[in-house]
């Protein structure tokens, strides 16, 4: 019964030791993405989720540069 309880447990800590990189690296790239990193970094927590939300954060266009084409595309908008 013992072995098993340890077992456990040592197989919880390394999950959570594998998932703080993701939650640092998830909270930071969602305030550069403008979304919201409390709860990105709550659920790169969760073991195997912080992976893939890296995955989708990645992917997602900068906040930064999505307002400046969107300023841009309203100058060129303007002119015509």
């Amino acid at each position: 019964m013992e072995n098993s309880t340890a077992s456990m447990v040592s197989t919880l800590v390394t999950f959570f030791l594998v998932s703080i990189p993701f939650l640092i690296l998830n909270i930071v790239i969602a305030r550069r993405k403008g979304k919201n990193p409390v709860k990105y970094g709550l659920l790169s927590l969760i073991p195997l989720v912080g992976f893939a939300l890296a995955w989708y954060l990645i992917s997602r266009t900068d906040k930064d540069l999505e307002d400046k084409i969107n300023y841009i595309y309203e100058q060129m908008k303007g002119k015509q």
